[in-house]
């Protein structure tokens, strides 16, 4: 994935999708770790998308709730042996269900930008990740959605400030209908 321009990057001051990401606390898993532990700890945070890092931080890829699960039902119907048994028994892990190497989003990437890198990409969520690659956050869609929504409605509300103004002044110069008003 390649970034346009560096004029897409953020200046200071400006919300950042690795400054929004990194007020969340999402969740992250060694490749190793078992399936059921995963759904577990995703349920528990109510998140639907996971990052998979090694033990440095770096990401390594992402798993989905229902990645997770299709590989659970998936397993225990093909594999002759295994219908029935949990999966920590089957030996599955969150490598097995893991999308490696995904598009990701640099973390200093603006909001506006980074909703139009996951439109072309169709995504719903990514990973965010530091210059060294180390995973900052998940990027929801709807997340991302939200945040440019209230940076635009912020600076509706001052535009409408000014306009109301301009508007009083415009109406306080004309007439009642609305002819300029005579001294």
């Amino acid at each position: 994935m390649t970034v346009k321009s560096k004029d897409s990057i953020t200046s200071k001051g400006d919300l950042t999708v690795g400054a929004l990401v990194s007020e969340c606390s999402h969740v992250r898993f060694l490749p190793e770790t078992g399936i059921e532990a995963a759904l577990s700890a995703m349920g528990q945070k109510g998140e639907r998308v996971g990052g998979v890092i090694d033990t440095s931080g770096k990401c390594l890829g992402i798993v989905t709730r229902a990645g997770l699960l299709g590989q659970l039902v998936v397993d225990q119907s093909l594999k002759t042996g295994h219908h029935g048994k949990p999966a920590a028994e089957c030996g599955l892990s969150v490598a097995d269900a893991m999308i490696c190497n995904p598009a990701f989003l640099p973390s200093e990437l603006g909001i506006a930008d980074a909703l139009a890198i996951m439109g072309e990409y169709g995504a719903q969520a990514m990973p965010v990740l530091s210059e060294g690659g180390k995973l900052v956050g998940i990027a929801e869609l709807r997340a991302l959605t939200q945040a440019r929504r209230m940076e635009r409605d912020a600076g509706m509300n001052e535009e409408s400030a000014a306009e109301f103004l301009a508007n009083m002044i415009y109406r306080d110069a004309l007439g009642p209908r609305g002819h300029p008003r005579v001294k």
